[in-house]
């Protein structure tokens, strides 16, 4: 700003007028290096003659007041009856927009219906996951000073501090918010920068897909779990078969060992059997042949049969364990 005048009033503050209004600057400490400074700027809405004053144009009186001209005139206060403005002022949520589209009362969107009443008188919201991306403009009850009131907002999750804003600009955009609850809150300070109003909060909810919810979870917990059960009961089941297999190949191998145990034991016997067998056959076929009785050439006769019948049976087991041992070729 170009400084036109400076004035200092009976409280010791400074008054300083601009080509864009006319500023009070009140000075608190008595060292100036740590003194702390507050400014308060009016304009032409505060009753000002206009917003520009001329250079060199700032006067006191006698009786404290200030006066400083502009191009329209000129200005007369008394510094000490200016009444600082208290009025509480309140932020107001005006409209709400879905993917920069206003959103009326009693709409339905994608089978929904997200304002059953108007924005002032809404305390909570709920967006399905894909309405994720949504604007809401806000206002405040201050109509003397419209233009000077500032705002401060903060949506929980989402902005750590609070966003300051004018008047200029009273809007608050969010996009691609994960599903969960939110809190937007705000505030509004009177045309003299004082926040002394209520806070304004809207809860939001944005609902998760069906895929996302709780009883999808619980979906997915079961379904899990029987996935598991079934892969021990699998991995039970084919464990037990091998163990059964083993236990037939044990048992099998066993079986094959006792018949081969058997055979041999058949085959030790049926040696042992064809030696006195054969000495015992070539006595009897001697007796036959000298022996000329009749009864007892009969008796010979049956012993001779019978060791033969003996022998053949004992030949048979031999051939028998020749056969598994190597084959054996047939003469016709």
């Amino acid at each position: 700003h170009i400084i036109a005048s400076i004035q200092l009033d009976n409280a010791d503050d400074l008054w300083v007028s601009t080509r864009n209004g006319l500023s009070n600057i009140q000075i608190e400490g008595n060292d100036f290096s740590n003194a702390s400074f507050n400014f308060t700027t009016y304009s032409k809405s505060d009753g000002l003659q206009g917003n520009e004053f001329n250079i060199s144009s700032g006067f006191k009186t006698s009786k404290g007041e200030l006066l400083f001209g502009g191009l329209n005139g000129f200005n007369l206060f008394n510094p000490s009856k200016i009444i600082e403005n208290s009025q509480v002022t309140k932020a107001i949520l005006t409209d709400f927009l879905l993917e920069n589209k206003k959103v009326s009362v009693n709409e339905t969107i994608g089978q929904h219906v997200i304002l059953k009443k108007t924005l002032p008188f809404t305390s909570s919201i709920e967006l399905k996951y894909k309405q994720n991306a949504f604007s809401i403009l806000f206002s405040s009850n201050n109509y003397i000073h419209p233009n000077k009131v500032q705002f401060r907002y903060q949506l929980s999750k989402v902005n750590p501090t609070w966003v300051e804003t004018n008047a200029f600009n009273r809007v608050a955009t969010y996009t691609n918010l994960d599903p969960g609850e939110y809190v937007f809150r705000i505030m509004a300070s009177n045309g003299n920068g004082v926040w002394n109003g209520p806070e304004t909060s809207l809860k939001i909810t944005i609902t998760p897909p069906f895929y996302a919810t709780f009883i999808a979870f619980v979906f997915y917990f079961i379904l899990a779990f029987l996935a598991i059960q079934l892969f021990f009961r699998s991995a039970t089941k084919r464990i037990q078969l091998r163990l059964s297999r083993a236990q037939e190949k044990v048992e099998h191998q066993r079986l094959l060992d006792l018949d081969v145990m058997k055979t041999k034991f058949f085959t030790n016997v049926s040696h042992e059997f064809r030696t006195p067998l054969t000495l015992i056959l070539s006595p009897i076929e001697q007796l036959l042949a000298k022996n000329t009785n009749e009864e007892t050439h009969h008796q010979l006769k049956i012993v001779n049969r019978n060791a033969k019948k003996l022998l053949n049976l004992v030949n048979q087991l031999l051939d028998l364990r020749k056969l598994e041992v190597q084959p054996i070729s047939l003469n016709i």
